[in-house]
């Protein structure tokens, strides 16, 4: 799959400069916190599943792209980059809403089917994990890298040529795709169609 053949060109388009940017401070998006308050019916899962998102976001730092945000974190001697698909998030809601797993479900599920292009061309030292941050899954990441500190110069000049333009875009346009057919499988014809639009 190119970038070209991604169902929704927006949900794929990637800044080949993103890490040049200046780090910020990444809050919890709305449309996380919204699936956690749809899934969590019972008012004693609310608080754990509430928990557990805020806690990957607390004091969080990294870029921010259309298609999402990647949260970098420094975890002993090593990098974490997080990748969380936000756009693929909110053009899902209502879609989900009415007949989907949560997010966390449909996260693991288009790890799985985005992990082939990611592992095509992985720089030295980098690791794919499932987007977890201090040995906690992030319940919305599409994937993790880590890296060891003294990887991070090959890594960024790796990203600039390979990752963001090349990979990333590969990635998200596997993701969507996944996503799209999990709900499509789980809901009505007419409820797939409005993840399309």
């Amino acid at each position: 799959m190119k970038p070209s053949d991604c169902p929704i060109t927006r949900d794929c388009v990637v800044s080949p400069q993103l890490f040049r940017q200046p780090r910020i401070r990444i809050d919890v998006p709305a449309v996380l916190l919204a699936d956690v308050l749809d899934q969590s019916r019972a008012r004693e899962s609310l608080a754990p599943s509430l928990a557990r998102l805020v806690s990957n976001y607390l004091g969080a730092q990294g870029y921010v792209d259309r298609w999402g945000h990647v949260l970098e974190r420094s975890v002993g001697p090593f990098v974490v980059l997080t990748f969380v698909p936000v756009l693929i998030w909110e053009s899902t809601t209502a879609a989900r809403r009415r007949a989907a797993p949560p997010i966390s479900v449909l996260s693991a599920r288009a790890h799985d089917a985005a992990l082939p292009a990611l592992m095509r061309s992985l720089p030295s030292g980098a690791q794919v994990t499932g987007g977890a941050i201090s040995g906690r899954r992030h319940p919305s990441a599409l994937f993790g890298l880590v890296l060891a500190e003294a990887d991070v110069p090959e890594f960024q000049r790796w990203a600039e040529l390979t990752l963001l333009p090349e990979l990333l875009p590969e990635v998200l346009a596997r993701a969507r795709a996944e996503i799209t057919s999990a709900i499509e499988r789980k809901g009505s014809p007419h409820v797939a169609k409005q993840v399309e639009s």
